[in-house]
């Protein structure tokens, strides 16, 4: 999947649970094509999430900001479980991310950044009065 590096990106997971699970959670972590973890994030980040899991089908969906990856490949990959009891699905390289430069962003960063994401921040400046 190709990606512009200023746009935000959702990730879905639709699944089931047919037993009621305490402390089960579903996420995903991006690395590098060489292993090099970016970030890991879990629904039960989400305090409504951090509980006991009833039975039923679940759609949860994660906002990824743009303006976090710097121009390369990364890789999605998946992990769902108990943390500390029970590892219930662990599949690397669901999808590579193909992160690229458009020439609308180019002339927001001028130059190459070092380092795997590129964050955009806020930055905000104030002159001094001379006294």
């Amino acid at each position: 999947s190709s990606l512009d590096v200023q746009a935000p990106f959702k990730v879905r997971f639709d699944f089931e649970i047919f037993k009621p699970l305490n402390y089960a959670r579903i996420g995903f972590f991006i690395t590098t094509p060489t292993g090099v973890m970016v970030f890991e994030a879990y629904d039960a980040d989400e305090e409504e999430w951090a509980g006991r899991r009833q039975p039923g089908r679940l759609i949860v969906e994660c906002e990824v900001p743009g303006h976090l990856f710097n121009p390369g490949r990364f890789l999605l990959n998946i992990n769902a479980g108990i943390p500390g009891v029970k590892n219930l699905l662990h599949l690397e390289g669901v999808l590579t991310l193909k992160v690229e430069e458009t020439s609308s962003t180019a002339s927001l960063m001028r130059t190459p950044r070092e380092g795997v994401v590129r964050l955009r921040l806020n930055w905000k400046s104030h002159k001094l009065h001379e006294a």
